[in-house]
């Protein structure tokens, strides 16, 4: 049978966090969920490079056996696996924070953010997808007037497309921009 993995709530890791007591609070998430918003005081080991060994040579031999370590994620679920993880690798003194970061902000408690200096677009992928048709449609009109007929029928392609798209409620073009760079958060 396997062994349970204990649950804490964030108020608890917190109030542990300054009792003076050597703490580990790892975060197990992706580096770019980390940078975004994390909790307050927690270091990052993704479950890609997460094992005891990592854990250990990063913070003493006592981790996981005297000291104790605070396993969070967005929610729970990774965490909950990094921990059957590590207590499959011998460490033992392992918990999972109940709810993980989306908990642990929901309770106020202190979080670090990565302020984002990009220039924000604010357009759905929709609207990206839209404009970019709109374009392209104009751009063949005036080339069809101007140039050579044929573009005409690119016109008309786009415009086919659109149309369907509107009906069938689906936009494909719209998955490329939400695919794209500055649309990832």
């Amino acid at each position: 049978m396997k062994e349970s993995i204990p649950k804490v709530n964030p108020e608890f890791v917190h109030k542990k966090m300054h009792s003076g007591l050597p703490v580990h609070l790892i975060d197990v998430r992706a580096s770019n969920e980390f940078e975004t918003e994390h909790a307050e005081g927690a270091k990052l080991l993704s479950m890609n490079d997460l094992n005891a060994n990592n854990l250990l040579s990063k913070f003493g031999s006592a981790v996981g056996t005297d000291e104790p370590v605070y396993l969070i994620c967005t929610a729970g679920f990774r965490a909950q696996q990094a921990a059957e993880k590590l207590h499959a690798q011998g460490l033992s003194n392992l918990f999972v924070v109940n709810g993980g970061t989306d908990a642990w902000v929901k309770l106020d408690l202190p979080t670090n953010k990565t302020v984002d200096t990009r220039p924000s677009i604010n357009l759905s992928p929709q609207a990206q997808a839209q404009m970019f048709m709109g374009g392209l449609i104009l751009l063949f009109a005036v080339k069809g007037m101007l140039l050579h007929p044929v573009f005409t029928v690119v016109v008309a392609i786009a415009g086919l497309a659109m149309l369907v798209s509107s009906v069938d409620q689906r936009f494909c073009l719209a998955k490329v921009f939400s695919d794209m760079p500055w649309n990832k958060a």
